[in-house]
């Protein structure tokens, strides 16, 4: 169960502190500022790759996310650091959009080679994933906070719950799946 007002504070202060150093940075002009924002973007990606057990080319990782934020002609020539920067990035440009919902036969989080498989999680039957879907949709079209209505939560809080909700209906890293229609 997650529970709001108790992190309410810390995720206020973390806001807070994001718009200092936001608010001091534009106020002396720093120049290398799309720098800064460039290597949080590589920092992210690794340590997202880090959290799947993979370790990413620091310099290709750089590449692409100075291809994806403008500021270089070229992508990496790793597609699958391509990849995962075009999500985050999707992720940050599409954080707004209405959510729809996407069909998948059960998918497993498995690892090991034959004969040594393990599954970690198996997610819900294909029978089952349209009312999850339905379920997670509502609550976050009730969390929107432009939604006046309703007062809305912090938006860090919002976007782990939603991760995690999301990923325990459509697991992100599968080693097997079948018929899997995105």
């Amino acid at each position: 169960m997650f529970d709001a007002e108790t992190l309410a504070h810390e995720l206020n202060v973390a806001h807070l502190q994001q718009g200092k150093l936001l608010g001091l940075l534009d106020a002396i002009g720093l120049a290398p500022a799309q720098e800064i924002g460039r290597e949080l973007w590589v920092q992210v990606a690794m340590a997202t790759a880090a959290i799947e057990g993979e370790k990413l080319n620091l310099e290709a990782v750089r590449s692409s996310v100075a291809h994806r934020l403008g500021l270089a002609d070229a992508p990496s020539p790793d597609r699958h650091v391509d990849g995962l920067v075009q999500v985050m990035q999707d992720a940050t440009e599409g954080c707004r959009a209405v959510l729809d919902s996407d069909h998948c036969d059960p998918m497993q989080i498995v690892n090991g080679g034959p004969w040594r498989e393990r599954v970690h999680y198996t997610a819900p039957a294909s029978t089952r994933v349209a009312d999850e879907m339905q379920r997670f949709l509502a609550w976050f079209e009730a969390t929107r906070l432009s939604r006046a209505s309703l007062p809305g939560m912090n938006g860090i809080a919002r976007a782990a719950l939603a991760h995690l909700w999301f990923e325990t209906i459509h697991p992100g890293k599968v080693s097997r799946a079948t018929d899997c229609r995105l």
